[in-house]
């Protein structure tokens, strides 16, 4: 059995645990044992009536984190693999690491952000989930995104296509990728942006789209835009004249470019 120092050793309520016959911890509250230079975790926790915060660490393995809590939080540790985590949880956050598959990830969530990795695809992550974010990583693929959710930003990767992109989607931000065309992108959508790309076309681009961005790439030609859109932002491009361009628009910026007239 687990010592009350033990236990109190990482700041918890001893009134609020109860220990399992297999010595795992139950915990009544949060648990916060962050910023405490951890290299392990030294209890087996269990379910976690609360959230668990074991971020700013030097955590290279998850064993030791409970199996069920509210929010989940193991952001800046030195993790390389989510194997051992939690698989029942609302949200949860594994930034600024150094993982390089999601495998182990709970299958659904609400919120979950694998930001400042080091992911090339995203096979093993959630399928179901509120809002997804996937930026500054190494990502080449899409593979294994989920299919549907409200806000997924995969900007600042290595993207050359959005193959795997969510279907059904809110808002997507794949801006600073590498991406050419927009095959793969989803055919409606609230929120679209691709600024700081290398694309040439928009090819793929959502039909329905209320804000639109597509600033700072090599578009020669506004073909396949959303024909119906608030905002559409289409300067620092090459283009010559605005053939394409969405029939009705409250705001267009096409600042910056070649155009030698406005027809289109």
């Amino acid at each position: 059995m687990k010592s009350k120092d033990e236990i109190k050793k990482l700041g918890l309520d001893f009134n609020k645990v109860t220990i399992n016959n297999d010595n795992s911890i139950d915990y009544n509250g949060d648990v916060d044992i962050s910023d405490k230079n951890l290299d392990k975790i030294p209890l087996q926790f269990n379910i976690i009536n609360g959230n668990f915060n074991c971020s700013w660490n030097k955590l290279t393995s998850l064993k030791g984190t409970p199996k069920e809590c509210n929010v989940f939080n193991c952001s800046v540790n030195l993790l390389t693999s989510l194997s051992s985590g939690p698989q029942k949880c609302k949200e949860f956050n594994c930034s600024h690491n150094k993982i390089v598959s999601l495998e182990g990830a709970p299958k659904q969530c609400n919120n979950f952000d694998c930001t400042w990795n080091e992911l090339t695809n995203l096979k093993g992550g959630p399928q179901k989930c509120n809002d997804f974010y996937c930026h500054n990583n190494e990502l080449t693929s899409l593979e294994g995104a989920p299919k549907i959710c409200n806000d997924f930003n995969c900007d600042n990767n290595k993207l050359t296509s959005l193959k795997g992109a969510p279907q059904q989607c809110n808002d997507l931000d794949c801006s600073n990728n590498e991406l050419i065309n927009l095959k793969g992108a989803p055919k409606e959508c609230n929120e679209f942006y691709c600024a700081e790309n290398k694309l040439t076309s928009l090819k793929g681009a959502p039909k329905v789209c209320n804000n639109f961005d597509c600033a700072d790439n090599k578009l020669i030609s506004l073909k396949y835009a959303p024909q119906k859109c608030n905002e559409f932002i289409c300067n620092y491009n090459k283009l010559i004249n605005l053939k394409g361009a969405p029939k009705q628009c409250n705001k267009f910026d096409c600042s910056f470019n070649k155009l030698t007239n406005l027809k289109g």
